[in-house]
């Protein structure tokens, strides 16, 4: 467990403060998140529609050209089976018989002729001439036009390019092939052009499939007018969404406005109702005293009088430490970094701290590890003031978890957690130790661990105050387990150069 550094170790950044921040941002993302999928949402939507109504238009404008050529075709195979067609024909005869003009005289003896049939010619199949009757163009770019047909026999052969476009990749066979079993619709891709191809059966008048009309409407401007549709979308849906940005950051910050005051309104009421508590806890205090030590009560009666002092000393450190917190929030806590040799800092602070251990029946103990060579002195920046209030902090909370004739061992050890060398100094106790899951919320005010009573004098407040004391001077928190049973608290800093710079790694 560790808690992130300040950027810089006399910034103020308070837990309300970042509280209010990552609910205003919470809120920002999950709104601009909302938002943006309903301009995608549109977004997706209009492009389909608009995509959706340029490929109809292709469509539709595709089969008009292609009826206006298939009607020509089948009209120009019409007149031409019209004119191959065989008329019957046969001499004029009169009612009698005779031909010429002549007649027969009945008396007359005549051998009636024998009419001669007229021969009757052969069946031959339709021709399909060359073009079909269109007319050729000139032009010889398949650029050049927007539409274009070739008519082909039931073989996908060329029997008429009018346009004389070029035919690399065209026509398309599987088309063709296709088109004999009905009309085909399709989307090629002749070189790099999209090209949108319908194929379609000529019929002559007896309804056999005598030829093929491909047409075919190049994609090129249809290609260009859709990437601006989605490039129109796409600009459209990011400008919404930077004034929805724009939007969301006035909304949500003036949404943060009354909670951020009600932050500061807290904390002043917190902070003067504290100061306003110490003369009155310290007059009580005082009058316990004099009663206690002039025996102005009955022996009855010092049990209770001893109470009155012991609970005004616990609601006098109460008092105290709601100050400190909230001078900490409020940003008053002023931190006045300097050079210190941790080694030496820490011995000194433990021979300060030796008393109070022994009144309390634990002894302190310094473990110094790694002291030697280049590890023999260990710089950090720091303010002498507030790291001893927050070892301080640790060593009393590992005074009341420990046993009776307890240990309570302060390490200090150099160490590398991968960014750049640190100076670890840690408590460690002789106590139940602090679960996994309970390691980070027992930094905050008032926290107690599951299943504990507070026995102990402790306001529940000095690891809430070390948590802030640590982030002012770009220090981390960690909590592990102690060797042997117990916990560690211990605080990071990074390690500095004897010339004072930060070490790198």
């Amino acid at each position: 467990m560790r808690f992130n550094r300040a950027a810089k170790p006399v910034t103020a950044v308070t837990p309300s403060d970042r509280l209010v921040r990552r609910t205003s941002r919470g809120l920002a993302f999950v709104t601009l998140a909302l938002i943006a999928a309903l301009l995608a949402g549109v977004g997706l939507v209009t492009a389909a529609v608009a995509v959706g109504m340029t490929n109809e238009n292709v469509d539709r404008t595709l089969e008009q050209v292609a009826a206006a050529r298939l009607t020509e075709l089948e009209t120009l195979l019409q007149e031409t089976d019209q004119e191959g067609q065989p008329t019957q024909t046969s001499s004029p005869e009169t009612e009698n018989g005779s031909a010429d003009g002549e007649t027969s005289d009945e008396g007359e003896t005549g051998v009636t002729p024998v009419p001669t049939a007229a021969p009757t010619p052969a069946p031959t199949a339709t021709p399909v001439p060359s073009g079909l009757g269109l007319l050729d163009s000139d032009e010889a770019q398949l650029e050049s036009f927007q539409t274009f047909y070739l008519v082909l026999d039931t073989n996908a052969n060329v029997l008429s390019n009018p346009q004389q476009i070029k035919l690399a990749g065209l026509p398309d066979a599987e088309a063709a092939a296709a088109a004999t079993r009905g009309d085909d619709l399709r989307t090629v891709t002749v070189g790099s052009v999209h090209i949108r191809l319908l194929t379609e059966r000529v019929l002559n008048t007896r309804g056999d499939v005598v030829a093929l009309l491909q047409t075919g409407f190049l994609l090129t401007q249809h290609d260009q007018q859709t990437s601006t549709i989605l490039v129109t979308i796409v600009l459209a849906s990011l400008i919404g969404l930077l004034g929805a940005a724009v939007v969301t950051l006035v909304v949500t910050t003036r949404a943060m406005g009354p909670i951020r005051s009600a932050f500061n309104a807290e904390r002043r009421f917190v902070a003067s109702a504290s100061h306003e508590l110490r003369t009155p806890v310290a007059v009580v205090r005082a009058s316990a005293e004099v009663l206690q030590r002039e025996n102005l009560v009955r022996p009855d009666g010092q049990r209770l009088v001893a109470d009155i002092v012991s609970e005004s000393d616990r609601l006098g450190r109460l008092v105290g430490d709601l100050l400190a917190l909230a001078s900490a929030d409020a940003g008053a806590i002023v931190v006045k970094p300097e050079e210190i040799e941790m080694r030496g800092f820490v011995a000194e602070l433990a021979h300060r701290a030796g008393a109070i251990a022994s009144e309390r029946g634990v002894r302190l103990q310094v473990v110094q590890q790694g002291a030697t060579g280049a590890d023999r002195e260990l710089l950090v920046r720091a303010d002498p003031d507030r790291m001893t209030q927050l070892l301080l902090i640790f060593i009393d909370n590992a005074i009341d978890h420990s046993p009776a004739d307890g240990t309570i061992r302060l390490v200090v050890a150099p160490l590398n957690d991968g960014r750049q060398p640190q100076v670890s100094i840690g408590v460690a106790d002789q106590g139940p130790g602090v679960p996994v899951h309970e390691r980070l919320r027992i930094f905050e005010p008032f926290a107690r661990l599951a299943g504990r009573r507070r026995e102990t004098g402790n306001t529940g407040l000095g690891l809430a105050i070390a948590r802030v004391l640590a982030a002012r001077q770009d220090a981390t928190l960690h909590v592990d387990d102690a060797t042997g049973g117990g916990a560690v608290f211990s605080v990071w800093l990074p390690r500095r150069t004897a010339t004072g710079a930060a070490a790198a790694n």
